[in-house]
């Protein structure tokens, strides 16, 4: 009985961690924040997933697009709050997505990849128009 008495109080702040959203891996706490839909405007209730631009691994900045979301009204951008990898995303290409509903969940105390990682909208547009930009000519002799 004290046996079961000590392996119950050492698991209590593991139990409690999770209970509050926290993953427990040995001793560490990774916070992991869902995310939910946007309010997308007065009378739209609900959008549909028509680009995933950061997928589930990735490492983003805080405003990195994650998902687009589009409605017959608007086109919203889903942006990272903070910086972090993305772990989950709850819904695939053309799915329907409804105001409040889970979005995406990022863990915020991943340590960004060397070179400053970001894996947004506007890293790949940098990257298509530098690859796309014809070589400078070299000055005449």
């Amino acid at each position: 009985l004290m046996f079961l008495s000590r392996v119950l109080t050492r698991a209590a702040p593991a139990l409690k961690a999770q209970r509050a959203g926290l993953h427990c891996s040995s001793r560490l706490l990774m916070p992991v924040n869902t995310v939910a839909v946007p309010t997308m405007g007065d009378s739209i209730t609900e959008g549909t997933v028509v680009d995933i631009p950061s997928a589930v691994g990735t490492y983003v900045n805080e405003d990195d697009v994650v998902v687009v979301l589009e409605t017959d009204k608007v086109s919203v951008d889903v942006r990272a709050t903070e910086a972090g990898v993305i772990t989950e995303i709850m819904g695939d290409l053309d799915d329907v997505v409804e105001v409040g509903q889970d979005l995406y969940k990022i863990d915020t105390d991943a340590a960004a990849p060397e070179g400053g990682g970001g894996g947004g909208e506007e890293k790949k547009e940098e990257e298509s128009v530098a690859a796309s930009a014809p070589a400078a000519a070299a000055p005449p002799p």
